[in-house]
């Protein structure tokens, strides 16, 4: 049992650990007086804000990818709900996707997912965020789902083509560029997706409020295409730790032993 659920509950639980922990900045911007590097770094370094994040992957031969993100970020303190979709099998099968709903007061991190169901009976499983090593590989993966490090990558864009008075930027991606391999690497599934193309729409105050990437592999077999939105830009977020009695504390680290 311990050996199924490893990669799975420390999976969902890293998620949200990466996202809290993933520093904005560090990222030497490619034109810094463009006006979409400029959106990007305010965005990332925006205290608190609210994304949704949508990453589809179509493969020849194989079933789709479908993978929704939806939640709020602010210093230490954060709450998301992840949801991969169903999918049918071409014999009629339906193979229900995982979902995980996740949040931490900044001390402790909240977990209750399809997979955890059968470690705690249904209740929330919590973890002490220092537990969580940020140096871990399962976190430097994960840090892809973060909206602030995909914000970043638009310092990386090259081609850059503006239009409706500079709130819409058209550009591309070079795939080989260390930091653009990195952040992707965990949304890519092991595959490394080509022909990177983006679209970013900019708010009147300079701030991302929506992000469209696209790529293919060099034989078309397979395409990737991830949509993020952003809003709520300074506004709280607010966590209500699950009451004593709803959650058991647990070690996910020992899982994986």
């Amino acid at each position: 049992m311990r050996s199924k659920l490893a990669p799975t509950v420390l999976a969902g639980a890293l998620v949200l650990a990466s996202l809290v922990a993933y520093a904005p900045g560090g990222h030497a911007a490619v034109r810094p007086s463009s006006p979409l590097v400029r959106a990007a770094q305010r965005t990332a370094a925006t205290p608190s804000l609210r994304f949704d994040l949508t990453e589809e992957i179509q493969t020849a031969g194989k079933l789709p990818y479908l993978l929704n993100a939806r939640g709020a970020l602010a210093d230490k303190v954060a709450k998301v709900q992840m949801k991969i979709a169903d999918v049918r099998t071409p014999s009629g099968q339906v193979l229900t996707g995982p979902s995980a709903i996740e949040q931490t007061d900044g001390t402790f991190l909240y977990l209750r997912s399809t997979v955890t169901t059968a470690l705690a009976g249904g209740l929330w499983v919590r973890e002490p965020l220092a537990a969580l090593k940020d140096t871990s590989p399962e976190l430097r993966v994960l840090h892809a789902i973060s909206p602030r490090a995909l914000v970043q990558l638009l310092t990386r864009a090259h081609d850059l083509r503006a239009s409706d008075n500079g709130r819409v930027y058209h550009a591309t991606l070079p795939y080989t560029d260390a930091t653009v391999a990195s952040t992707l690497a965990g949304l890519e599934a092991g595959t490394q997706y080509r022909h990177l193309r983006l679209t970013a729409w900019i708010s009147p105050h300079g701030r991302v409020l929506m992000l469209l990437l696209s790529g293919r592999t060099e034989d078309k077999s397979s395409t990737f295409l991830l949509t993020l939105t952003l809003d709520g830009f300074g506004k709280p977020v607010t966590i209500t730790p699950p009451r004593s009695g709803s959650f058991v504390d647990y070690d996910l680290g020992q899982l994986a032993s």
